[in-house]
């Protein structure tokens, strides 16, 4: 059965790609380009395996030990940039519960505006550039990359991380917050549940694993995106604020 399910599921993919060999790419100006998919596979590298995370070996200076230099070594081969793709849901390297993100020269950093809002144009680095300032205005010997990542997991409404996760899949509604029932979820600390609705506090001391998971002003619906394509105000705010970030994402030698 498992076999024959794996059949079908391929025999939909190859199906589907037959539909699917051009692509709408969204240029710098905010203007859309459709584009055969062969030629844009072309143009565009294959990033490879990489990372995330904190990494131990790898120092301030961007220094590497030769146990963490092995490893990366082997990472990078299997991207056509011989560099190691890292991303951490942000603009740049930062500082998170008191581990910096420390990369050497090996890397290319991806950076992503996690929610669906424009990105603030004055925090996107410049595209392809070694030597770039990380979050904590440290350099970083890495290299910027020319892909900007966005809306992080919009598809699905996610939980919030900590000792609710799995059981708190919404932010509090009004009436959960005037009621007094709106658990505040932690990241560490013995599990605990979330109120009757599976709602909880998931802004003051933890946060969600995805940009599903919150409200966005102009939006009917209180966690719009996995069904916002069922309300056309919805849609046309999201894609909006979308557009209005597109351009100012890709800094200069970005694409």
């Amino acid at each position: 059965a498992a076999l024959s399910a794996l059949g079908a599921l391929a025999a939909q993919s190859l199906h589907l790609q037959r539909f699917s060999d051009h692509a709408v790419v969204i240029q710098a100006d905010g203007s859309e380009e459709v584009t055969n998919q062969e030629s844009l596979a072309k143009e565009e590298p294959s990033w490879g395996c990489g990372l995330v995370g904190g990494l131990p070996g790898v120092s301030a200076n961007g220094s590497v030990a030769t146990e963490t230099q092995r490893l990366i070594d082997g990472i990078r081969s299997s991207s056509t940039l011989n560099l190691v793709p890292y991303w951490n849901w942000n603009l740049a390297p930062q500082t998170v519960d008191g581990e910096t993100e420390y990369l050497s020269a090996d890397f290319i950093f991806m950076p992503e505006q996690w929610g669906v809002g424009a990105v603030k144009a004055e925090y996107v680095r410049p595209a392809m550039v070694p030597n770039f300032l990380d979050s904590n205005g440290k350099v970083s010997p890495a290299t910027m990359a020319d892909i900007f990542l966005g809306a992080n997991e919009p598809d699905i409404y996610g939980s919030c991380m900590g000792n609710m996760f799995g059981e708190c899949s919404a932010p509090c509604d009004p009436a959960s917050v005037a009621a007094n029932d709106c658990p505040a979820a932690q990241l560490d600390g013995e599990p605990i549940h979330a109120n009757a609705k599976g709602q909880c506090n998931c802004w003051q001391f933890a946060h969600a694993t995805g940009a599903g998971f919150w409200p966005f002003d102009g939006c009917v619906g209180p966690q719009p995106l996995p069904e916002m394509w069922s309300d056309p105000q919805c849609v046309d705010t999201v894609m909006r604020e979308w557009r209005g970030g597109a351009p100012k994402a890709p800094s200069p030698g970005g694409k």
